[in-house]
């Protein structure tokens, strides 16, 4: 895991504010919790675009009928 203690330029502690609202933070620390790896941000946002999609998906009326209940 790594922490990120400084960051160049006098903008480190904005930067930070805004990363620990962020998502991504919010999803590793449950992820630390409950004892797995974080995972980097290109990862977060694929998983987001999965989600969105499956998500989509199921909320299409055209999947929620199968051919006989028609």
């Amino acid at each position: 895991m790594f922490l990120v203690l400084s960051i160049d330029g006098s903008n480190s502690s904005v930067y930070l504010g805004i990363h620990y609202r962020s998502d991504h933070h919010r999803y590793n620390m449950k992820r630390r919790v409950a004892s797995l790896p974080p995972i980097s941000v290109e990862v977060f946002n694929q998983k987001v675009v999965d989600r969105k999609t499956e998500t989509a998906v199921m909320s299409s009326t055209k999947g929620s009928f199968c051919e006989i209940c028609k």
